[in-house]
């Protein structure tokens, strides 16, 4: 016994149900291609040169408000001392860091050299030395003594 053709004239329209089902399917493939490329670009180039800038630019803030906490830390009388505390941000691009006083300036040392920066201090000509050194670990703190030829600025860690 022979059929005929199927209700609604053809035999083949059970193919036009897979055709959508292939559409939709290039379809999805093609958005996840998409977002697989650029998943890859922006991890492999964008987000990390981007992450390095801003370190950089945070370092150089950082240091420069560290200045700016040791600058204002000196009492304007010459015969004044004090102690002032200084917050510090952990990690700068998720490394630990120092801020260093050497040769009238404080140096930010990081493990990544383009985030490394020194910038000087303009502290009275009553001021010796500015020694001492505070780590991102650490609580900072910001000490002027009174010695025999003058004050002393030094950089110490503190108590949490």
């Amino acid at each position: 016994m022979t059929r005929g053709p199927k209700r609604g004239g053809c035999e083949w329209d059970h193919d036009r149900a897979v055709s959508a089902v292939v559409g939709k399917s290039l379809e999805a493939g093609i958005v996840v291609l998409y977002i697989s490329t650029m998943v890859g670009v922006l991890y492999g180039g964008v987000v990390p040169e981007y992450q390095a800038t801003t370190g950089e630019e945070l370092g150089e803030r950082v240091l420069a408000e560290s200045v700016l906490e040791v600058q204002t830390a000196v009492p304007a009388d010459s015969k004044a001392t004090g102690t002032t505390r200084h917050q510090l941000p952990r990690t700068i691009d998720d490394e630990l860091y120092r801020i260093v006083a050497s040769n009238d300036s404080l140096r930010l040392v990081h493990d990544t050299a383009a985030i490394s920066t020194t910038i000087p201090l303009r502290l009275p000509s009553d001021v010796q030395r500015v020694e001492g050194e505070w780590r991102s670990s650490a609580p900072a703190v910001v000490t002027v003594e009174q010695t025999s030829s003058g004050r002393v600025v030094r950089l110490e860690a503190g108590s949490a």
